[in-house]
Formats: C-alpha cells, sequence, structure tokens
C-alpha cells in the first residue's frame, strides 16, 4: 500500500458536475452522497447534475459540495489501497484534511461545513454596503505587495492566502482592490485577477462569522491528528486537537499560510512520497509546480486510476 501527502483544494476550485464520475463508479461515494444531503438537507447528485457555475458559487453551495467532492475523491484512493501520510487543506480545504487525519468524522465535518458555508455568507451580506472581493496577484510576492498596503487608501485591503514566491490572493472591498491593481502591475505583477468567489474571506470582513463559528465548535470534539496534519493559519505541522479546534475558527479571518506549508513538505519528506490534489481542477498543483514541486491531480476517477502508471 502506497503512503501519499495529500492535499485538498480550497473554494473557487468548484466545477458542474465534480465528482460524479467517482459517483458512478463507487458504491462508497454513493453512501458519502446520500450521509452529506442527509446531514445538510439538499440533495447533493441533483445540485452537482444540473446547477452551472453561477449557482455553484453561491457560498453554502459552493462550500458543501467541494467538500463532498474532496471527500469522494479521497474515498476512492483509500477504496484502491491507498494510505494517507500527511494531509492539508486550502481554506475551506482543511475540513477536508481533517477527515483524512482523523480529526473530525465525515458526519461532523458535513454539519459544520454547512454552518461555516452559512456563516460566511451571512457575514458578507452584513456589509452589503461595501462590494467585497477577492483576486489573486500573479508574478510577485507578500514582500512586494505588503509596502502598498501601508498606503491609507488601502486600509481595506489584505493579504489573504501566501500561494507562492510568485502569487499572492488580496481580499477587501472591490473600489481599493481596483484602486490598487495599477501599483500592483508597476511592482510587476503580471495580471490581478477577480476569484469567483461571494466575499473577502480571510480578513476582517468575515469577524462575525469567526466569533459565531467559535462558538458553534464548542460542542464538537477535535482529536488529535492520527497522520502529519498542516494548518493554514500557522502553516506548520499541528499536533493538539482543541489547538485544531481554535485554529479551524482563526482561519477564517487570517490569511492562508500555503508556501510555509509547501516548503514543510518540501524539508521533510524524506521518503520523497508522492503528493496528490484530491479535488476538482488543478489549483494547488499549480501551486506545487510553482515551487519545483510534483504534485499529482487526483479530483477525477480518470486521475485516480491513472495514479499508479505515474
Amino acid at each position: 500500500m502506497e503512503k501519499l501527502i495529500v492535499c485538498f483544494p480550497g473554494q473557487g476550485a468548484q466545477e458542474p458536475k465534480m465528482a460524479l464520475d467517482l459517483y458512478n463508479y463507487s458504491q462508497g461515494v454513493k453512501d458519502l452522497f446520500q450521509r452529506a444531503s442527509d446531514i445538510c438537507d439538499m440533495d447533493f447528485k441533483n445540485i452537482l447534475e444540473t446547477y452551472d457555475i453561477k449557482q455553484l458559487s453561491e457560498t453554502i453551495i459552493t462550500q458543501t459540495t467541494m467538500v463532498l467532492a474532496e471527500l469522494s475523491a479521497l474515498k476512492v484512493l483509500e477504496e484502491e489501497g491507498y494510505i494517507v501520510d500527511s494531509t492539508a487543506g486550502f481554506s475551506l480545504g482543511e475540513l477536508s484534511a481533517y477527515r483524512a487525519s482523523g480529526v473530525l468524522s465525515e458526519d461532523d465535518i458535513f454539519k459544520l461545513v454547512k454552518i461555516r458555508g452559512t456563516l460566511m455568507e451571512a457575514s458578507a451580506n452584513e456589509s452589503s454596503d461595501k462590494e467585497l472581493a477577492m483576486a489573486a496577484v500573479i508574478g510577485i510576492g507578500k514582500d512586494q505587495i505588503f509596502p502598498l498596503l501601508d498606503n491609507p487608501s488601502f486600509s481595506n485591503v489584505y493579504i489573504a492566502n501566501d500561494n507562492s514566491t510568485k502569487q499572492i490572493v488580496i481580499s477587501g472591498e472591490l473600489s481599493e482592490i481596483d484602486a490598487i491593481t495599477p501599483l500592483l502591475k508597476e511592482s510587476g505583477a503580471r495580471r490581478v485577477l477577480k476569484l469567483r468567489v461571494a466575499s473577502a474571506f480571510h480578513s476582517p470582513f468575515m469577524n462575525k462569522a469567526e466569533v459565531k463559528f467559535e462558538k458553534v465548535l464548542k460542542d464538537f470534539t477535535f482529536n488529535n491528528p492520527t497522520n502529519t496534519l498542516y494548518c493554514n493559519v500557522s502553516g506548520k505541522v499541528e499536533l493538539d486537537g482543541n489547538r485544531i479546534k481554535s485554529l479551524a475558527s482563526e482561519q477564517i479571518t487570517h490569511g492562508v499560510q500555503w508556501l510555509t506549508t509547501m516548503k514543510d513538505i518540501k524539508a521533510n519528506n524524506v521518503d520523497n512520497l508522492r503528493i496528490v490534489e484530491a479535488g476538482p481542477k488543478k489549483v494547488l498543483t499549480g501551486l506545487f509546480n510553482s515551487e519545483d514541486m510534483v504534485c499529482h491531480p487526483c479530483g477525477t476517477l480518470e486521475d485516480i486510476l491513472g495514479l499508479r502508471n505515474k
């Protein structure tokens, strides 16, 4: 049985019909779909068969379906005999990593992801007097962006994700993101791309959601991980279930330290285990590749069944 480093993508990687090939292949995935649908009171098979990308991009729909797609990919990987040695999830994907590391059960994760999505959507609506957005800044790192954010004109723009040495995601008011875009390009950014999300996640605009989610988490038990788990807020390996619970709420407003996680994986992967991305698209695969690391996409049945030949 081969051990893997399994990583899960975040919100924005959603796509229509994702995971349906896994559903058609695996009875375990069919059972997972049914259990998730019962817990969340949503017909996920119908949603993934019929919703277009705009409908899938509503926060509650995105978060629940993405976690379902990721855990479906994990389910098939496990059924094919792979073992999770280490795991990390990007933003929303961290919930899936909790399942892969034994911190939470699948049932608890589906309960929590619906609550999380609801709270974050409500927090975004409460900021309806401000149009919020997120944007990927391609070609420069955070050290080139920090000086620009010292300008009072950009007091409502924050670094949300430290994705790689050449990609940062900013979060905040749309008008300020639009205003800072020319300066980012003058500083070397090749592109500034708006993300397909509904609000300014991983920023103080989500403060109310964080406070409410922290209260919700008090009713859940977070186990110590059974394998190596990286968390977004620190970017490092976390060993204690209670600390992970605290980080799970902080993550809503804090930045994702993904570059730190990738560097740590590279430094500590002494057995040269393969890194895989369990979820739709190839966002994390691209980020690993940008840091001269190989990551294999495993979001589709074809990807997973073809992994042994790579």
